[in-house]
């Protein structure tokens, strides 16, 4: 695991869901071992609500109100932008070639994109190659259109929680402006999905 070839370990950053090993895990379909993920720093970039979903994005997933209809809106849910001179923490944890098609179908909202010069972390291998995931142009746009439209736009309070309590770990900060007070109202969305995409 880990292993690009015979000199490069591969490793993902993660700045949000994918600091929660249960939740990479669950995409995986493998238990994962928490300590193999490993507190890290990318310098250059700030993490932020830039990221639109919909039923545009994932056809597969509807989000349901506590009142049992369904979501007409826009979920936002976090990623990263360059900005220079700033930082976003996160955890990088090992993948194989296998893993990262795998993470590139539930990061369909995102490019990934190689950051190894731009990540630090104690311990990190020599030889390695580092991805993370960033905004696609059209998640971005995504939140624009539906604030221009007058549509709703929410964060969900269970991706928000699932956030929260992974950064809880030892070593991570959980009260980062960010995760307090996202700029969107938070609701209490039931995830429904109808088949695996």
């Amino acid at each position: 695991m880990g292993k690009l070839d015979s000199d490069h370990e591969l490793f993902v950053f993660g700045y949000a869901s994918l600091v929660c090993p249960e939740s990479v895990g669950s995409t995986l379909g493998r238990q994962i071992d928490p300590h193999g993920f490993a507190f890290a720093e990318l310098k250059g970039w700030r993490r932020e609500w830039a990221v639109g979903s919909d039923r545009t994005s994932h056809p597969e997933r509807v989000f349901i109100q506590p009142d049992g209809c369904e979501y007409e809106g826009v979920v936002a849910v976090l990623g990263i932008s360059r900005i220079d001179g700033d930082s976003c923490d996160g955890a990088v944890f090992p993948v194989s070639g296998g893993d990262l098609a795998v993470l590139d179908g539930r990061e369909r909202n995102y490019t990934r994109i190689e950051v190894t010069d731009a990540i630090f972390w104690v311990g990190k291998p020599r030889n390695c190659v580092v991805y993370t995931y960033v905004p696609s142009p059209e998640a971005v746009d995504r939140i624009g259109l539906a604030l221009q439209r007058g549509q709703a736009v929410h964060v969900r309070l269970g991706y928000l929680q699932l956030v929260r309590a992974a950064f809880s770990r030892e070593g991570y900060d959980a009260h980062k402006p960010e995760f307090v007070g996202p700029p969107f109202p938070v609701q209490d969305l039931r995830v429904e999905r109808s088949g695996a995409h």
